[in-house]
């Protein structure tokens, strides 16, 4: 995301869209250290729609031989 300014730009607003919509309150997510999930993502520009980027999740990876 580093190298691609115009890529990081659309996963964050794909990503705060995507919580707006579901109506998840930022401010009332807790957490406890050290035991925070992450789905691992990618995002994907079809070279017809170069504006709109499509988010993959991969909810099948494993971590550490956890799913």
């Amino acid at each position: 995301m580093t190298q691609n300014n115009q890529y990081r730009i659309d996963c964050i607003a794909f990503m705060n869209e995507t919580v707006r919509v579901k109506g998840i309150p930022i401010q009332s997510i807790e957490v406890d250290p050290g035991k925070v999930w992450y789905i691992h993502h990618h995002g994907v520009h079809h070279p017809k729609k170069p504006e709109k980027i499509r988010v993959v999740f991969d909810c099948s990876a494993k971590f550490a031989g956890t799913f």
